[in-house]
């Protein structure tokens, strides 16, 4: 078996350490659960809608590209990402070539091919909608029932020849480190090779969907010319092929990612795992893409696209990812693996390094937004969505990744103990964070109170009265969850600040850097129970999520959450 390290004493005998391949296979974390979260909300929209959305073909088509592109991260991240960090490589080295892996590799590739194949189906599907729009519900059913069956069929064809094959533990080349393995198969039957029948599918596949793709935009585009069709269908087929030309470009990524690969691994083997080591990534587009271009560009999620929404979102986000960033130095404070060094200290906590800034960034975010939707109550309603979010987030992106670079840089092998966030920063990198953390909470407190006065103490011609009480029952809410965050921030930072800067601290900073992240677990998890207080509409949803389906009734007349158009307010409900 080419590459085993069956029985091999140097593997037999490593010790994990930690590497950049597990920076690699940490970052998953970062997208996967949001568009988890996204699919789950395309399904259970579609389901609970009175009048379906879409056709149901094309929803089906979506759903089993949800599953199996899931199902094909779940087998590949185990097949290649995971093994790559060394935490098995003992254990693999220890044990004897089996099925068990084996049909690992074999169900990473039978999903991929289902991958493959479900972009090209949806494309048919659309294509017959628009040539056929008055009996497509008779011909896609019929299409339907061949599909389905080739679904499985094609993909079990494909990977059926590694049926009696084992699977191994193979050794990855240089540029990863020694340790980093991956799942390989051998002994399959005789001929066969996975290789070239993955090149030809995917370059196959890939020529079928882009006819489809063709078809479909000349379609559209002769919609547009017809000087019969009204200018709300013209406005909806130019709409259709945006989404359709980001669609399709989402959907080459794989096959192109695939078909290189192979390529490479065929002709140049000698620099093969240059590429495998950011091939997942590749394939991880396509995963996250097709359901966001969906949610994102759909009408029937039109109401989930309020700017302030969506902000709330990326804050909700990061929130959990700090949580869990917390959970893994919880961790390593129990099992007592705090000592480290600044450089491996700083790989362990390196998406809390980009994150934390951003999630402060996002609270002083949301609280301008409120102050222009105050001032500018006609721009903020007309102003285009995404360029409006694209200005309002970027810095705080730009942040994150200013912190994560120049701790990057400045990194060396010097003594770290305990691992916990301030000390996995260079200490000038450390300090400079910290006065972020605190003028951030300042400024977020004083937007909010320039806002408030606004609200409360000034009169404005422009603005309705309407308008007035749902901003002040808007800004009221997030003042409550604002107030939680920066006093908690501020006090956690603070803290820091002090004993960092004392010459003779009455308590040691380290002590303190460990238990002041107290505070700041306040503010990551402050805003789930403010909003269930504050709006009926979030108490409403979280109880529909947490309790099955039972909803608390109401007689009142509610804003829906973060509105501001002009809508019945009863002052009895409590509103965001």
């Amino acid at each position: 078996m080419e590459g085993s390290i069956h029985g091999l004493a140097e593997y037999e005998n490593f010790h994990y350490t930690f590497t950049f391949s597990t920076v690699l296979a940490c970052l998953p974390s970062l997208y996967m659960p949001p568009t988890i979260a996204v699919m789950c909300k395309i399904v259970s929209t579609y389901w609970q809608s009175k009048t379906k959305p879409m056709d149901r073909h094309i929803f089906i088509c979506i759903l089993l590209n949800f599953v199996c592109s899931l199902s094909f991260f779940t087998f590949d991240y185990f097949r290649i990402s995971l093994p790559s960090t060394g935490i098995f490589t003992s254990w693999c080295a220890s044990i004897q070539p089996n099925h068990f892996f084996k049909l690992i590799f074999l169900f990473t590739f039978f999903f991929n091919y289902c991958i493959l194949l479900l972009p090209f189906f949806l494309s048919l599907i659309r294509v017959v909608i628009l040539l056929r729009p008055r009996d497509h519900s008779y011909i896609c059913p019929k299409i339907m029932a061949v599909l389905l069956p080739l679904l499985f069929l094609i993909p079990f064809g494909c990977t059926a020849f590694m049926i009696p094959a084992v699977g191994y533990c193979r050794t990855m080349g240089h540029p990863l480190k020694f340790g980093a393995v991956y799942i390989y198969y051998a002994e399959g039957l005789e001929g066969w090779r996975n290789s070239y029948i993955h090149l030809v599918m995917s370059v196959v596949m890939c020529i079928l969907t882009l006819s489809c793709t063709t078809v479909m935009i000349c379609k559209l585009k002769e919609t547009k010319t017809d000087n019969n069709m009204s200018h709300q269908t013209k406005k909806g087929s130019t709409r259709a092929e945006k989404s359709l030309t980001i669609t399709i470009i989402a959907s080459m990524i794989p096959f192109i990612n695939n078909t290189v690969l192979t390529i490479i691994y065929l002709t140049l083997p000698d620099y093969v795992f240059y590429f495998i080591v950011v091939r997942p990534f590749g394939n991880d587009i396509e995963t996250c893409m097709m359901p966001w271009i969906l949610y994102l560009t759909h009408p029937m999620f039109k109401t989930f696209h309020r700017k302030n929404r969506v902000m709330l979102a990326i804050l909700a986000c990061c929130d959990s990812l700090c949580l869990i960033n917390e959970f893994q130095s919880f961790l390593r404070m129990t099992l007592k693996l705090t000592e480290s060094t600044l450089s491996k200290c700083f790989w362990a906590n390196s998406s809390y390094v980009f994150i934390e800034p951003l999630e402060v960034y996002m609270i002083f975010a949301l609280a301008v937004d409120r102050l222009i939707a105050l001032n500018f109550v006609v721009l903020y309603r007309t102003v285009n969505r995404n360029k409006y979010l694209l200005i309002l987030v970027t810095p705080g992106i730009l942040i994150g990744f200013i912190f994560l670079v120049v701790s990057m840089i400045q990194l060396d092998d010097s003594d770290v103990d305990p691992c916990i966030l301030p000390n996995s920063m260079p200490p000038n990198v450390s300090n400079i964070w910290n006065q972020y953390n605190l003028w951030g909470a300042v400024a977020t407190l004083l937007v909010y109170i320039y806002t408030y006065m606004v609200v409360y103490c000034c009169t404005f011609k422009n603005k309705t009265e309407k308008n007035i009480v749902i901003q002040k029952a808007i800004l009221n809410t997030v003042i409550v969850g604002a107030a939680v965050f920066s006093v908690s921030s501020v006090l956690s930072a603070s803290l820091i600040a002090v004993t960092s800067n004392m010459k003779d601290p009455p308590l040691d900073p380290d002590t303190v850097s460990t238990y002041a992240v107290i505070p700041g677990l306040i503010s990551y998890s402050c805003n789930f129970y403010v909003y269930y207080w504050r709006s009926t509409d979030y108490r409403n949803a979280f109880i529909k999520q947490l309790c099955c389906g039972k909803v608390l009734t109401t007689q009142d007349k509610v804003v829906s959450v973060m509105s501001v158009s002009n809508v019945s307010v009863s002052k009895r409900a409590t509103l965001l």
